[in-house]
């Protein structure tokens, strides 16, 4: 983890050198990618800035080639939003809704994200190219986390407050189809 320090002098004495101690509530920034493996494609989140230097998140989508491993020079992108990354976040941590972003770019993307009891199922569409990799339990809440760290830095806030927010946020969400 790359630490944030507070620099003083030893003992209050100008004259002493500086010590550097870590700051408690720092954010680990060296993990600036998580990764999730499934049979037929892979997903990299992946730390990203906007055109507009805002700070998000890139999904990468590789589509497996059999058993030796994944296509990530043919990889497909979607850069969330800071609002689409904090409804995405919201979502993944109150399993049991959908949620459906579309981007037109060069060409027409769509992300898509269904939960199906336990598993979350992550659907890239480019054009009429569609990856899928499904998300299990372990690994919804590595990248659930992995997400907060994002917004945590996004915002400039404790995770706590993020947490706070991520709940008032998934409450005014529409509820998930009956």
């Amino acid at each position: 983890y790359a630490r944030s320090v507070r620099r003083h002098h030893v003992g209050g004495d100008r004259a002493a050198p500086l010590r550097a101690e870590p700051v408690a509530d720092a954010l680990p920034v060296e993990r600036a990618a998580r990764h999730v493996y499934a049979k037929s494609a892979a997903l990299c989140f992946n730390w990203s800035e906007t055109r507009q230097g805002e700070r998000t998140i890139t999904i990468d989508v590789a589509p497996a080639l059999g058993e030796s491993g994944y296509a990530w020079r043919d990889k497909a992108q979607f850069q969330l939003t800071v609002g689409e990354l904090a409804e995405l976040t919201a979502l993944l941590l109150h399993p049991g809704r959908s949620l459906r972003f579309v981007h037109q770019s060069s060409s027409l993307k769509t992300l898509t994200l269904t939960y199906q009891a336990p598993t979350c199922l992550f659907s890239l569409a480019i054009g009429p190219r569609v990856l899928r990799v499904p998300v299990g339990p372990i690994d919804q809440f590595l990248v659930r986390n992995f997400l907060i760290a994002r917004l945590a830095v996004t915002q400039g806030l404790p995770a706590a407050l993020v947490l706070r927010s991520l709940d008032v946020l998934a409450s005014q969400l529409p509820a998930a189809p009956s």
